[in-house]
């Protein structure tokens, strides 16, 4: 994860330097683990209140559906997941594994709208971050309440692996076949 900063222009960008090179996962364990310390440093003293995840770093795509008109027919043609973020703005975050080749980060139009691939080169809005004007992006997938992990007794409804594992695979000959066209 990294912060995110919204400017004066209403545009969100990415807090800190030297994040990019992150996306592929590349690197020790220990380099990122000292990075996002940092980072999380900087985030508490600027009072950062949004964060983005580095799809292609965790083997996964997100889909960014910003017009809720376009959601069943994305649906229709990436297929259903149970793992997804609502937006501040009616729209939705699509978790998908990225499968053996996670894609490059685009930008297709689908009909009157558009939508954003998001794995290698991109990011995505983690759940929980908020906007400028209060509205908060809220994770939507089994073992969640309201955005917020369940607990069954004194244990997690969920164990690790459990959302990565409950993601469909992306359909990357979907995927190509659209972007060809």
């Amino acid at each position: 994860v990294l912060p995110y900063r919204y400017g004066d222009d209403g545009a969100k960008r990415p807090a800190v330097k030297d994040w990019a090179q992150w996306h592929g996962g590349s690197g020790p364990r220990w380099q990122s683990l000292a990075l996002w310390r940092d980072w999380a440093r900087y985030a508490h003293r600027a009072s950062v209140p949004a964060w983005a995840v580095l799809p292609g770093a965790l083997g996964v795509v997100v889909i960014d559906v910003d017009e809720p008109n376009l959601l069943s027919q994305i649906l229709d043609t990436y297929g259903a997941t149970e793992i997804s973020v609502s937006t501040p703005r009616g729209g939705f975050h699509l978790y998908y594994q990225a499968g053996p080749s996670p894609p490059i980060t685009r930008t297709g139009v689908l009909g009157p709208g558009t939508y954003d691939v998001k794995s290698v080169g991109g990011t995505a809005h983690a759940p929980g971050s908020a906007r400028p004007d209060g509205g908060r992006y809220v994770a939507e997938a089994p073992g969640l309440e309201g955005g917020v992990l369940r607990y069954e007794g004194s244990s997690a409804a969920l164990s690790p692996g459990t959302l990565y594992r409950a993601m469909p695979v992306v359909p990357s000959a979907m995927l190509d076949a659209i972007w060809a066209a």
